[in-house]
């Protein structure tokens, strides 16, 4: 069975959605597939100068173990590897 986008945007990720903002949530109800969810977090973030960045590395600081990992992925899925990064290194995360 495959993994779909459906199934993605039903599952773990809505919650951290949730928790990062009504914003980024309603970019992932709103998607159909990746690629729109991509563009949609991008053109969110953009609109409001790093708001995404700044609320995944608020997040990351709070979430659970797990939680994290799943946020990372989220970044790496929406080209913010370089947050994924600093995460991942537990470098302290600016606001």
């Amino acid at each position: 069975m495959a993994y779909t986008y459906a199934d993605f945007k039903d599952g773990a990720p809505h919650f951290i959605m949730a928790a990062l903002g009504p914003a980024f949530l309603e970019a992932l109800e709103a998607a159909n597939t990746y690629v729109s969810f991509r563009k949609a977090i991008i053109a969110v973030n953009d609109d409001d100068r790093g708001c995404f960045v700044k609320a995944a590395r608020r997040y990351a600081r709070v979430c659970s173990p797990g939680e994290r990992e799943l946020l990372k992925g989220i970044l790496l899925l929406t080209d913010f590897a370089h947050v994924a990064d600093e995460i991942a290194a537990g470098e302290p995360t600016a606001t």
